[in-house]
């Protein structure tokens, strides 16, 4: 749909030539930016050489068995918690895999009427906020 607009430096037929005060603009269709470079690939030329390319993701094996249905999960700093469809959680710290503390959901209700729908977790992985569908939150 862009590709097709051309803006045009005369007026409409029913609007007078008035500019107020405006320069008078004498051009057809976009400019190019004058700034916008061409992204550079590896096997350009002009690529530094030399220079050690370090994946930023490693992905990898985690081997844990999920003690029920995965209801929502999050990551963040780390730190993956996993909400369960049996109203618990599971906090696995990536860089200490052997300890991986349960959280439970306690409340007055009985846990056939919780359930949880998501959880946020904020960057650092320090504070972590559950909703359920029931309109519950928790900290």
């Amino acid at each position: 749909m862009f590709a097709e607009y051309v803006e045009h430096a005369s007026a409409p037929p029913n609007r007078s030539q008035t500019n107020y005060g405006l320069p008078d603009i004498q051009y057809e269709g976009f400019e190019s930016n004058p700034f916008e470079e061409e992204p550079m690939s590896p096997n350009d030329s002009s690529f530094p050489t030399g220079i050690e390319q370090t994946p930023i993701f490693n992905l990898g094996r985690v081997g844990y068995t999920l003690p029920a249905p995965l209801v929502h999960m999050d990551s963040s700093s780390s730190l993956l918690t996993m909400a369960f469809s049996n109203n618990t959680l599971r906090q696995l710290n990536l860089n200490q895999p052997d300890a991986v503390p349960l959280i439970t959901l306690t409340t007055k209700k009985s846990p056939s009427e919780l359930t949880i729908y998501r959880i946020f977790m904020d960057p650092s992985g320090k504070h972590t906020l559950i909703t359920t569908e029931q309109g519950d939150n928790f900290y």
